[in-house]
């Protein structure tokens, strides 16, 4: 009886990313996790971005007095602003974080 064991050609193979073990698998991971964190850092800055496209859109049409609705226009100001606070203190406490580790290192 053979107690070798035949794997298929699919399986033989490592998959892409893994060819080099150790210290390549976890760069990819590390690139990987920078990858989503950017991705993630652009998706919410676009939308702080595009909340005070929205606002700015709003007050033009008022002034050129395309639109009466000024209540809704204040209502997208206020929105972008909040908007805009609320991304700008998520800044700060980054920084603020970061800086504790650096000082914390040294």
């Amino acid at each position: 009886m053979d107690s070798s064991i035949v794997l298929p050609a699919t399986l033989s193979r490592l998959p892409a990313g893994l060819e080099d073990a150790g210290s390549g698998v976890v760069r990819q991971e590390q690139r990987q996790q920078k990858d989503g964190y950017a991705a993630l850092l652009q998706q919410a800055l676009s939308h702080v971005d595009d909340k005070n496209h929205v606002a700015t859109q709003a007050m033009g049409e008022v002034a050129r007095r395309e639109s009466d609705n000024l209540i809704d226009t204040v209502m997208r100001i206020q929105d972008a602003r909040l908007t805009f606070e609320f991304a700008l203190q998520v800044r700060n406490r980054l920084v603020e974080g970061y800086h504790e580790l650096f000082n914390q290192n040294t």
